[in-house]
């Protein structure tokens, strides 16, 4: 079976980013597609979300530098934020009929960011046998779990959980248990929506090597943004044509 592990962190971030761009072709061309064009845009997009808890995880776990790591992902969270106001401002002041809603909740940076801050308290509950350090780290998780409420973060608990689970499958010793009823509970809450596609990226994870590959740590947190707001920009002026 080890033959089948055919891919590294860098294989799986380029599946995620080309999955990503799948998706938001579908988002920011929306005009131009069929309904099935844009369902199955979006559906193979939603594989790119889980993908990219998975490399934050793997982040999470083999960084050298926790702060440092937490705060560039939150730095291009912000960046990217900033900038898409700033371009969705000026494309609504030219034309506000291009039907994208650029004031949207925060992007998944930010749901990335509490995300590592979520693992460090759940390491923090497993490490320790105090009560009361048990208790003020479950507070901290409430804290920040309603973060996802107030701020109406990208995805909602959507990673979270997978993020959850990918902790879990490190912890616990009944793993095919864990996912099988992890998928089950998904298809529950989502069989409804194209969300459920997001499943399909067990299959890359599972064929993970555990190897780096070719490591270019900011390639994914220049890309997001650039990409983000050439969709952006691209869009709005084939919409005008």
């Amino acid at each position: 079976m080890k033959s089948l592990k055919i891919f590294s962190s860098f294989d799986i971030r380029i599946i995620a980013i080309i999955t990503m761009i799948i998706d938001h072709i579908g988002y920011f061309f929306y005009y131009a597609l069929e309904n099935n064009e844009y369902d199955i845009l979006r559906s193979i997009g939603r594989i790119s979300m889980p993908l990219f808890a998975f490399l934050i995880y793997q982040g999470y776990k083999h960084t050298k530098d926790l702060k440092q790591y937490i705060i560039r992902v939150l730095k291009f969270a912000i960046i990217t934020q900033v900038l898409v106001i700033i371009v969705g401002t000026i494309i609504n002041l030219i034309d506000n009929t291009y039907g994208i809603n650029f004031y949207r909740e925060p992007n998944i940076l930010f749901s990335f960011s509490i995300s590592l801050l979520y693992l460090v308290i759940l390491d923090n509950i497993i490490k320790t046998n105090n009560v009361k350090k048990i208790f003020i780290n479950i507070l901290l998780i409430l804290i920040l779990f309603s973060l996802y409420i107030i701020l109406d973060i990208e995805y909602g608990f959507i990673i979270p959980f997978f993020i959850t689970i990918l902790f879990l499958y490190d912890k616990i010793k009944y793993k095919k248990a864990l996912v099988f009823s992890s998928c089950v509970l998904f298809l529950i809450l989502f069989g409804e929506s194209i969300m459920k596609y997001s499943l399909f990226a067990i299959i890359p994870i599972y064929l993970y090597n555990g190897k780096k590959g070719f490591s270019n740590k900011k390639l994914f947190y220049y890309f997001y943004p650039v990409q983000y707001i050439l969709f952006m920009i691209i869009g709005f002026m084939f919409y005008k044509i």
